[in-house]
C-alpha cells in the first residue's frame, strides 16, 4: 500500500492537488513573513499589508498596501524593479474585491453586507 503524508496529513489522490497548492501557498506566506514581517513605519508603527491574488499559482500576484513610505520600505526590502512598482500602483488602482467568510447561523446578515457592498460597486 502507498500512503501520501504531506505536512503532516494524510492525502488521497482526490485531495492530492488541493494539498500541494496548499504547502506551496503556506511556503510563499512564510517566505513573505519571514521577508517583511518585521518591517514598521518609523513614524507610526504601522505594520504593511501584503496582499496575494489569483485564482491558481500560475497566476498569482502580490502588492503591497499601506502609506507611500510603507510601500517604499517593503519595495526596497524585496528588492522589486521600477516595472513591478508600477504593476503593484496597477494592481492597486483595481477595483476592489472581497471575500465574505461565515457560518451556516450568519447567512442573513452576510447576504445584506454583500448586497450593500455590491451597491457600491465593490465585487463581492
Amino acid at each position: 500500500m502507498i500512503q501520501f503524508i504531506i505536512g503532516g496529513r494524510q492525502v488521497t489522490p482526490g485531495n492530492f492537488g488541493n494539498a500541494i497548492e496548499h504547502c506551496v501557498l503556506k511556503g510563499i506566506r512564510e517566505q513573505i513573513q519571514e521577508t517583511v514581517g518585521s518591517i514598521r513605519g518609523p513614524d507610526t508603527g504601522e505594520f504593511p499589508t501584503i496582499v496575494v491574488r489569483g485564482n491558481s499559482l500560475d497566476n498569482l500576484t502580490m502588492y503591497v498596501e499601506g502609506s507611500p513610505e510603507m510601500i517604499a520600505l517593503v519595495s526596497e526590502r524585496l528588492g522589486l524593479t521600477d516595472d513591478e512598482k508600477e504593476q503593484q500602483e496597477q494592481e492597486m488602482d483595481k477595483e476592489p474585491i472581497v471575500f465574505l467568510s461565515y457560518t451556516s447561523d450568519d447567512t442573513e446578515q452576510a447576504g445584506k453586507i454583500a448586497e450593500a457592498l455590491m451597491a457600491n460597486g465593490i465585487d463581492t
